[in-house]
């Protein structure tokens, strides 16, 4: 079997550091080996998390241990890297969506804010604005309010009705009979994604916003004109 070919891997754009943290390269600017770091650090690369995009951070995902990655990429979900820019299509747009709508849901419990809202629909606009809204991201190091080509806002938007309910903080999404369209990587033959396959991937914990009652936001239909 042929070496992971990290060294492939694009870096950030806007990073100021010519290499992304693979494990040959995980020393921080005082010149102190990543050994030396406490199991969950961030090996002294004070990178903004705009830096890590979904690329860099599937990739870790995939190649590194888990105190390895970088903090930025360890709550990001990432089924797939069919679901990365330029490697999407109308045949991932489902399976895209539903990683778009798992990322929107895990933000919002991630949120600290989300722990002292009162009673209302906080946490469901939140997730609503991660998913659908306007000054949403796609995938990670895009800017506010651009389109996400693999799950584009339209279509987000018009199955925010069937999912809306899913995105509250006490309810527990079961995907492990789930499966959607994807493609067999290399080629153009399309196969089935099986959730139940990897449910390390999408299964999370909620710690914020079920201290209070919550309720489901929808738009009105004067926005969704």
């Amino acid at each position: 079997m042929a070496p992971p070919t990290r060294d492939q891997i694009p870096p950030p754009s806007n990073s100021p550091y010519p290499a992304w943290p693979t494990p040959q390269a995980l020393v921080d600017r005082r010149g102190h080996s990543h050994r030396s770091h406490t199991q969950h650090n961030n090996y002294g690369l004070d990178l903004p998390c705009a830096s890590y995009t979904d690329e860099i951070c599937y990739q870790q995902q995939v190649q590194l241990k888990p105190n390895e990655i970088h903090k930025c990429c360890r709550e990001r979900i990432l089924l797939t890297d069919q679901c990365l820019p330029g490697r999407c299509s109308n045949v991932t747009q489902q399976l895209c969506c539903i990683q778009r709508f798992l990322q929107a849901k895990v933000s919002c419990c991630n949120d600290d804010a989300q722990a002292t809202t009162p009673t209302g629909d906080h946490f469901s606009r939140c997730c609503h604005e991660n998913f659908v809204g306007e000054s949403s991201t796609g995938p990670a190091g895009e800017e506010s309010g651009t389109e996400n080509a693999c799950c584009p806002r339209a279509y987000a938007r018009s199955q925010w009705r069937s999912v809306a309910e899913l995105c509250l903080p006490n309810v527990e999404i079961d995907l492990s009979k789930v499966r959607v369209p994807s493609l067999l990587p290399g080629t153009s033959l399309t196969t089935e994604y099986d959730f139940a396959k990897a449910e390390d991937k999408w299964k999370f914990k909620c710690p914020n916003g079920a201290h209070v009652p919550q309720f489901v936001y929808l738009e009105s239909e004067s926005d969704e004109d």
